[in-house]
């Protein structure tokens, strides 16, 4: 009574104290009610003889079901109403006194339970002298009357509770209201949106002072039934069946799965960019050490130009675009981007780094539109992402959970704990990243934290890499679906070869691949034997990029070096070339065309393997497009 504020207000402790030495009267109730109580409630009772009864009026020790009445009513009915009679039954009689006292509006069609075994004669009673009742609450009444323990349970539940019971029982999805006549008894029902009568100011604060306590225990309920589950592992493992596989993928090969895309986009260009004679390209002049923040800048107000041709300039240096500087613009988009604010992650797994001014900029948003273009336009996409992060872009779902995605201690760590010999063991191992795991939103006290728990924690720690970011991942996705190019990529069909298009693992390029990218020329006459030999000295150096035969200075080239040294592009566009890459012979000296994709060697047929290797080496070394790391 403290609690709810009621202590201090004499009329309702009086009430509340009286109520209680009414009830105890009745055998069986002597054992919720503490002794103090009793004994205090005799010397009140004998105190209040002769003050107002409006606050202490005797409860009847029964419980009958009836229609309810105002205290406005008295024996003497008004003309033209009919109310139930006192001398019909006693039982009748005195629970109308009860309702009196509690101000239940008139009208009001209420079903209040009896004890046990006189549930079904108080029903029986009601529904001889054609009493409307609530159909839903006598059918309850009479469900629970055949479970006496659970009945007896509830009947031996707090004063508060049992006011509790008595208002919500009617609460059912409609309200029944009977009007009583002279002359018949109708019922209206009224909608449960329609409210009920207001109740007294008393009665309405012992109400909400009986759900208060309802509510606390109901929470409690809650929190015991939370704890159970949170100790029972079963649960647990029912849990870790929602939980995507945690498996490897899959290689993802060197665009060489785009193959079966090729067509399909070389035609979905061809509808969507207007032809290079059209004589109206998207221009983009780049500066070559700042191509990434030069294109976002140049495609925020390029909005009605993205259907033209993709023309690139370096600021600085001479060359027309047919081809060759495309390719290489986005090779060098590609290494900046990887390497930029936007994103983070260990190499090949990344993802977008959450970054609240880009994305109030819609900077995202223009990245998927320029890879968008880059997918159309001679470029490779952005393979740089974890292979969650692929599924999302390309499923719009997490399919397969892979523990690579995670930095390299992080993953270590988990193997640890899954093969810990004891949930103490395992328990000490996440200690150490109890503050990482709930800045990824996975809160489960050390305490209560068991192998069991482990799949859980790295699901948690791999899906962060979408939940962190999904703002700019999803505005990312939207600008992909420039010229319909994502919704291209997401057909059933399709999918499983556009992850080259985005996943970081896409294989490194072969010298195999790469020679079949070759088509070699040769004269006819004297000349055709030193051109082979010079050739072959050419394919001696290719194979030597599979080792470290093409170290100079701490600088290891790979295929992919050459490929760009050839084509401008590090990587296999999506569209692939428009032309193998022709090899011709020159006394002069060695050149490269990139646009045309023509290589030109210089014929020297007395170079030694050891030689030739050395010589193609510096070549691509201090060529223009070669960039370290």
């Amino acid at each position: 009574m403290q609690k709810v504020g009621m202590a201090e207000k004499p009329l309702h402790v009086r009430r509340f104290k009286t109520s209680l030495s009414q009830w105890v009267d009745d055998p069986g109730k002597n054992d919720h009610v503490p002794s103090y109580i009793k004994k205090d409630c005799n010397v009140k009772l004998t105190n209040n003889v002769g003050k107002t009864q409006n606050a202490n009026r005797p409860i009847p020790k029964r419980r009958s079901t009836i229609m309810g009445r105002t205290n406005n009513e008295s024996e003497n009915n008004p003309a033209g109403t009919s109310g139930v009679s006192t001398a019909s039954s006693g039982r009748i009689a005195s629970t109308i006194r009860f309702l009196e006292t509690q101000n239940i509006p008139a009208g009001t069609s209420t079903v209040l339970t009896s004890r046990l075994e006189r549930n079904d004669s108080t029903i029986g009673d009601l529904e001889s002298m054609n009493i409307p009742t609530c159909t839903n609450t006598v059918s309850r009444l009479r469900r629970t009357a055949s479970s006496n323990k659970t009945l007896e349970q509830a009947y031996n539940a707090s004063t508060q509770r049992r006011i509790s019971d008595r208002t919500t029982e009617t609460h059912q999805d409609q309200i029944t209201v009977g009007h009583r006549t002279g002359e018949s008894k109708t019922m209206r029902t009224l909608p449960r949106t329609q409210a009920p009568a207001t109740l007294s100011t008393g009665y309405q604060e012992t109400l909400n002072s009986a759900l208060s306590s309802h509510s606390t225990a109901s929470l409690q309920d809650i929190m015991d039934i939370t704890r159970e589950l949170h100790d029972n592992d079963t649960n647990t493992n029912v849990f870790n069946d929602f939980l995507p596989e945690i498996e490897q993928f899959g290689d993802v090969g060197q665009n060489q799965s785009a193959d079966a895309l090729k067509d399909l986009l070389i035609q979905h260009r061809n509808m969507t960019i207007n032809p290079i004679s059209s004589g109206d390209p998207l221009q983009m002049e780049v500066r070559r050490g700042n191509v990434l923040s030069d294109a976002i800048t140049i495609i925020r107000i390029s909005e009605h130009d993205l259907h033209n041709p993709l023309c690139i300039k370096f600021i600085g240096e001479d060359g027309v675009d047919i081809g060759g500087l495309r390719r290489e613009f986005w090779s060098l988009f590609l290494h900046n981007i990887s390497s930029s604010c936007y994103v983070t992650g260990k190499p090949g797994r990344q993802t977008f780094q959450q970054n609240f001014v880009e994305k109030k900029k819609k900077t995202f948003f223009h990245l998927g539109q320029l890879i968008a273009l880059s997918i159309l336009q001679d470029g490779p996409g952005l393979p740089i992402f974890s292979d969650i992060v692929t599924d999302y872009i390309i499923n719009g779902e997490t399919v397969v959970l892979n523990l690579d995605d995670l930095p390299d201690g992080l993953r270590d760590t988990l193997d640890k704990m899954q093969a810990s010999a004891s949930d103490s063991e395992a328990r000490d191992i996440y200690s150490s990243v109890l503050d990482i795991a709930a800045d990824v939103g996975f809160i489960v006290p050390l305490t209560s934290f068991t192998r069991c728990h482990v799949k859980q924690l790295k699901a948690a720690f791999i899906e962060s890499q979408i939940s962190s970011c999904k703002d700019e991942l999803n505005q990312f996705i939207e600008g992909l679906d420039t010229h319909r190019v994502l919704s291209l990529l997401r057909q059933t069909e399709n999918m499983a070869s556009a992850r080259s298009l985005f996943s970081g693992r896409v294989k490194p390029l072969t010298v195999s691949q790469l020679r079949g990218l070759i088509r070699y020329s040769f004269k006819d006459g004297n000349a055709k034997g030193a051109e082979e030999a010079t050739m072959q000295g050419f394919l001696t150096f290719l194979q030597a990029t599979k080792g470290t035969a093409t170290i100079i200075n701490g600088i290891n080239l790979q295929p992919k070096d050459v490929l760009m040294w050839l084509t401008g592009s590090t990587i296999v566009p999506a569209i692939g070339f428009h032309k193998p890459i022709d090899v011709y012979f020159s006394p002069n000296n060695t050149f490269v065309n990139t646009c045309a994709l023509a290589l030109t060697l210089k014929t020297q047929p007395g170079l030694s393997p050891a030689d030739a290797v050395s010589y193609y080496t510096e070549l691509i070394i201090n060529s223009q497009t070669f960039t370290k790391g």
